[in-house]
């Protein structure tokens, strides 16, 4: 019953994707079922019309009549297989496959960020990614079509035979099942070794990446790592092919000898048929037939059988691909929101997915509107995670974080992050122009050429404002820009969007400390009425901040203005010391 609503689903799918082709290959299905039972009944009655004739018996007018009708049915039999060909390909292969492509990527982006810290997810995101690398969907609709077709033209086909004689129904019956069996269990041992596979084809793919990364390739050049990197692909490359090759290897086997059963089938037949037409049992016109249909009935069981056999594997493709659909997305929240005058966090602790350390314990702080709050920390101390939980990016284990009174989990997320600017660790390096780099967060200004320039001097990034329209990226014959280069015009994307809060996650860690100092000083001066969190390990700029929030193993050790820090000689005045040669 499971399969059958997801053969249903696909069918769904495939038909929203290209309505007229999935008609039209529906159409042409049907008449290549009728066709070969159509064919081999006008064989029968030509050649025997033929032989009446030959033994003064018959209508010459009868032969031409059968012979034109015969011809026609092969024409429109050969001109189907290229109409097909068309259908599939280009109606019914690409449109649905780039319609489900746009599914997962949909489906990604309203998926819950902390999904992607879930091994889990990832697996079954690639499985769904597998069912479209593996036409798994378009696969499933035509081969179910083609099943149905051939089981039209086998029953009609076998039915005919046996009305000329019962003798026919072993041979039939030799060629369905050692193709039946064969197919069944290899189709299913070929899902169960792709599953097996996904985390190491995932780890193949991820290596296979990383010599396309320039990044990643100049590193490893540096550090001569590439041979080693080189040598862990080839090996986890191996062995997923090994594995192929030896599945395909005794499926090969499999093959060779259920073609051996149809030839040996095939051949009986004719034998059958030559000695009962010479004993008289059946006509001439039979055994012109069999040598025709008897092959035609094998090819379509093959194909019957073998697609039948592909099915459960395609069946548990699209299984995977909708699994991946169906997962819960995020809760966007209903509360609208306009602003805040304070966001307090209460006891929050959470932790990541199949973790069991606590990444943020018992945490609370209130921030106001229009404070400056510097987070700092070693690293891994939870800084960023409690970013993501003010954010509302990550939904809290225990406690909450509330903007004026309102979980930020209930707030309506779309009105909530247009209020919001971040620059993130890992910010996008977009390998479009500078103008777009800048005002990727704000694209109904783009064209404010004033204003991008603006945002890139506040932040000292002069060395790009005059090619605004420049092309970024060297695999695209454009310019490169340093890690700190970037960084700033991070920093002015952040500016260019007209936000209430700005959170800056380690924006400058290219920058040695005091640029680094002075850039968020400067950035400081034009955000003054704006929230401001800044994540840092360094602790240059908490001589600026309003609040200061010391984070160690997930929790806040201490919290306070820079004074009254360093005043108490605890953990922030050790860190401030030990860096103090920083700024000096």
């Amino acid at each position: 019953m499971k399969s059958i609503k997801i053969i249903l689903k696909s069918y769904s799918t495939v038909f929203r994707a290209a309505k007229g082709s999935a008609v039209l290959s529906f159409v042409t299905y049907v008449l290549a079922g009728i066709l070969p039972f159509i064919i081999a009944a006008l064989t029968n009655d030509l050649l025997n019309a033929a032989s009446e004739y030959l033994s003064g018996t018959g209508n010459r007018w009868m032969i031409y009549e059968l012979a034109i009708k015969f011809l026609a049915a092969y024409l429109i039999s050969y001109s189907l297989l290229t109409v097909q060909s068309v259908i599939e390909n280009y109606g019914i292969y690409e449109k649905t496959l780039h319609v489900m492509k746009r599914m997962i990527g949909e489906k990604t982006a309203r998926l819950a960020l902390i999904d992607f810290e879930n091994t889990d997810c990832y697996d079954l995101s690639k499985r769904a990614k597998n069912c479209v690398s593996s036409d798994a969907m378009p696969r499933l609709f035509l081969y179910s079509m083609r099943i149905g077709a051939n089981v039209v033209s086998v029953i009609s086909v076998s039915l005919l035979l046996i009305s000329y004689s019962y003798g026919f129904i072993p041979f039939i019956i030799l060629s369905i099942i050692p193709n039946l069996v064969s197919r069944i269990i290899r189709g299913n041992e070929f899902y169960q070794l792709k599953t097996c596979q996904v985390k190491d084809q995932r780890m193949a793919d991820y290596l296979w990446n990383l010599f396309s990364n320039s990044t990643a390739q100049k590193e490893m050049r540096s550090m001569g790592s590439c041979e080693y990197v080189t040598d862990k692909w080839k090996r986890l490359n191996f062995m997923v092919n090994r594995q192929l090759w030896a599945f395909y290897k005794q499926d090969s086997k499999s093959l060779f000898l259920c073609e051996l059963f149809n030839i040996a089938g095939y051949v009986s037949s004719i034998v059958f048929c030559f000695i009962s037409v010479m004993r008289g049992n059946l006509e001439i016109g039979v055994l012109g037939a069999c040598v025709i249909t008897v092959k035609n009935v094998q090819d379509s069981i093959v194909d019957m059988i073998y697609f039948a056999g592909e099915v459960p594997k395609y069946i548990k493709f699209a299984n995977d691909f909708f699994g991946f659909m169906s997962l819960k997305e995020e809760e966007k929240g209903t509360v609208p929101f306009d602003g805040f005058k304070s966001i307090e966090a209460d006891r929050v602790s959470f932790s990541y997915p199949n973790s069991n350390r606590s990444a943020i314990k018992d945490v609370s702080f209130k921030i106001r509107k229009g404070e400056t709050v510097v987070i700092v920390g070693e690293n891994g101390s939870g800084k960023t995670t409690l970013a993501k939980l003010i954010q509302g990016l990550y939904h809290t284990g225990n406690g909450t974080v509330k903007y004026d009174g309102i979980d930020v989990d209930d707030l309506d997320k779309y009105e909530l992050y247009r209020h919001i600017a971040v620059v993130p660790q890992n910010f996008g390096h977009y390998k479009l122009t500078l103008r777009e780099n800048v005002a990727i967060s704000d694209t109904d200004n783009i064209y404010n050429e004033k204003r991008i320039v603006e945002c890139l001097e506040r932040v000292d990034a002069e060395f790009a404002k005059n090619d605004l329209d420049e092309q970024i990226g060297r695999e695209f014959d454009g310019r490169e820009y340093s890690g700190g280069q970037w960084q700033r015009i991070a920093l002015a994307r952040s500016i260019f969007k007209d936000a209430d809060m700005v959170i800056l996650d380690e924006p400058t860690s290219a920058l040695d400390p005091v640029a680094e100092a002075e850039i968020l000083k400067n950035f400081l001066e034009i955000s003054h009425e704006k929230t401001a969190i800044i994540i840092s390990h360094r602790v240059g700029l908490c001589k600026y901040a309003d609040q200061i929030l010391l984070m160690k193993d997930g929790s806040i050790a201490e919290s306070g203005r820079f004074e009254e820090l360093v005043e108490k000689k605890g953990g922030f005045y050790d860190l401030y010391k030990a860096q103090a040669k920083w700024y000096q």
